[in-house]
């Protein structure tokens, strides 16, 4: 009689009423994890475009003149000043990341191009204080808490906002955090929010 109650589920086994609650909590755990982990590993090509594009934005911050088609075709040299740009001792640490991440990864950006697989191009426009680069990469899919402002900067008081975490947004980490923030990205935005206000209690799902 058990084996017959599962015929009519034959057609539909995505039907949770086919399984026990905590099967199917189960099953819906393990699809969301290697969701997640397919997103980590698909973005591994991208984050070797998102490494050069972060270091070179510390550059152009710093007034570099690019001579490369790749360079001049993502940076404003209108303003540019040097070859020989000063970085300050947090964009040092932005580069040497970036460089050190690049080396790793073995990756090999074509600078004759005049565009590059990069998820964050755009998302930094706002950001002042640039995240750095770090050796772990997490997510949390499906964000299931309040809004959550993103800041341009360490600190409230010193910073405005970049836009919000909000419900239903899968929520990246790959930065280090600072002086009790985070730096987190989404898939149209990205900003300093305080250490720990995202983990798997506001996630459905958290992975990596």
């Amino acid at each position: 009689m058990a084996r017959s109650s599962y015929l009519g589920c034959a057609p539909n086994f995505i039907n949770p009423k086919c399984f026990g609650a905590k099967l199917w909590r189960d099953i819906m755990l393990r699809v969301f994890s290697a969701a997640a982990l397919a997103l980590i590993a698909g973005n591994v090509q991208a984050s070797c475009g998102d490494a050069w594009y972060l270091r070179n934005l510390a550059f152009d911050r710093a007034g570099y003149c690019f001579g490369s088609a790749l360079g001049e075709a993502l940076f404003d040299n209108s303003d540019c000043t040097t070859h020989s740009p000063t970085l300050s001792d947090w964009d040092k640490s932005v580069v040497s990341a970036a460089k050190r991440y690049e080396q790793d990864m073995g990756c090999s950006v074509d600078t004759t191009q005049a565009s590059i697989g990069a998820t964050l191009i755009g998302k930094l426009d706002l950001v002042d204080r640039l995240p750095v680069l770090a050796s772990y990469d997490s997510m949390c899919l499906g964000f299931n808490g309040p809004d959550l402002p993103m800041r341009s900067d360490l600190g409230i008081a010193t910073s405005f906002s970049t836009g919000d975490v909000a419900a239903g947004d899968t929520v990246r980490f790959r930065f280090e955090g600072a002086d009790g923030f985070e730096f987190v990205e989404t898939e149209f935005g990205a900003g300093w929010i305080v250490g720990g206000a995202i983990g798997p209690a506001t996630c459905r799902e958290f992975a990596g």
